[in-house]
């Protein structure tokens, strides 16, 4: 006989699935709506859409404009049914869709994996979709739009008021905040006299201030040390020999991921 915590825990598990996909839907949406708001068209799709941005918020193909039915809505089976690509134009449908579906479910399967208390999971849930849209406009448009940043960051400091496990109180949430973006802002500052240009823009400083929100003021070096840290390898990965790279990072993802991995797994084990 099957055991009713093993019941509750596949239930749990089935539940997290469809709560990722359905995330995971809605995100490559929104982000790539908020995308065509922050940028020129031409900047938003590589392949060179024609779509405008009004017409955009239906659910179209982003290249010819053609309905997209129903079916081919539904995460990750959507795209399969149709190969990866449109129905109508049979042009190449972006591997964006699929990968941000992926991940947003991985996402939230590993939260609910990891989180016992029930407000907790909500919480992490909850920032971990923020993250994720966030990592993906940065990644599109090298900017981080306030409506996520500073809605984020309210979000967090209404969370520290709240009995909800593991999270800073309300002078930890607002010290965190404060020190964030003191933290990014002031190394700008420095980078600025030393090279005559900015280094990072205002809006991965919002995020890092979100973060201590969320986190506090003791995550912040550990979230700094692992976003500096996965950016570099991925500068060195990029400007391999061969490989034609740049300098040019966007730093947000890396401190989402970052951010996401100190408030899932805790910042304490780090200092170890």
């Amino acid at each position: 006989m099957i055991a009713a915590d093993t019941i509750h825990y596949c239930i749990g598990l089935s539940a997290s699935l469809v709560l990722g996909l359905v995330s995971g839907s809605f995100l490559t949406m929104l982000t790539h709506r908020i995308a065509l708001r922050l940028l020129p068209l031409w900047q938003t799709e590589s392949n060179g859409p024609t779509t405008t941005p009004e017409r955009a918020w239906r659910s179209c193909c982003p290249r010819c404009g053609g309905v997209i039915p129903w079916y081919r809505n539904l995460p990750l089976v959507g795209w399969a049914i149709g190969l990866g690509r449109c129905s109508v134009c049979r042009q190449q449908v972006s591997l964006r869709y699929p990968v941000i579906e992926s991940v947003t479910t991985l996402v939230v399967m590993v939260v609910w994996a990891t989180q016992a208390d029930p407000w907790r999971t909500a919480a992490l849930t909850l920032v971990s979709l923020w993250l994720v849209a966030l990592s993906v406009i940065d990644a599109e448009t090298r900017l981080l739009p306030d409506s996520l940043t500073l809605s984020g960051l309210w979000i967090g400091l209404l969370l520290s008021v709240m009995p909800v496990a593991s999270m800073p109180g309300p002078s930890g949430a607002i010290i965190g905040a404060a020190a964030g973006y003191a933290l990014l802002a002031g190394l700008n500052c420095a980078y600025r006299l030393v090279r005559g240009h900015d280094g990072l823009g205002g809006g991965d400083c919002k995020l890092l201030a979100m973060l201590g929100a969320w986190a506090g003021p003791a995550a912040l070096p550990v979230v700094l040390l692992l976003a500096a840290g996965g950016g570099c390898l991925w500068l060195l990965v990029r400007r391999w020999p061969g490989t034609g790279g740049d300098n040019h990072l966007a730093f947000g993802p890396w401190l989402a991921l970052a951010g996401w991995i100190t408030l899932v797994w805790g910042h304490e084990r780090f200092y170890l």
